[in-house]
């Protein structure tokens, strides 16, 4: 399919705007011409220029990818003072077990140098 780069380029800066991908944008204009009608917007949109587009403003800090409980707890969080926030994380990092990132790493020459390494592991050797 070829595309004047004109329209590809406003196709590109309407998804920046909107934060939706290039083919979104390019299958909602043909849904539109389809229906010959405007959707209504969805709740805590604004319709700008007959488009439904989220505001900027509106949109949370983690572009809505978060669930509501995480949300919540992010807020809750953002409401200690930075001194608490500290405390609470040197709580944490004393009750949650220390993870050696290291070892995340390993790569082995032969089958059985693997096989070596996680009877070793197994046993609480390593």
């Amino acid at each position: 399919m070829t595309i004047p780069a004109d329209l590809v380029r406003q196709a590109d800066q309407l998804a920046r705007q909107w934060d939706r991908s290039r083919s979104w944008v390019i299958a909602e204009a043909i849904r539109r011409l389809d229906q010959q009608q405007q959707p209504a917007p969805l709740p805590g949109m604004v319709a700008e220029r007959g488009i439904a587009a989220p505001p900027r403003s509106t949109l949370p800090a983690d572009g809505g990818r978060l669930d509501p409980s995480r949300r919540r707890m992010l807020a809750d969080d953002l409401r200690l003072s930075p001194e608490a926030r500290v405390l609470a994380a040197e709580r944490t990092a004393r009750e949650v077990p220390a993870r050696s990132y290291g070892r995340l790493f390993v790569s082995f020459d032969r089958p059985e140098d693997y096989l070596q390494w996680k009877s070793l592991e197994a046993a609480g050797l390593l």
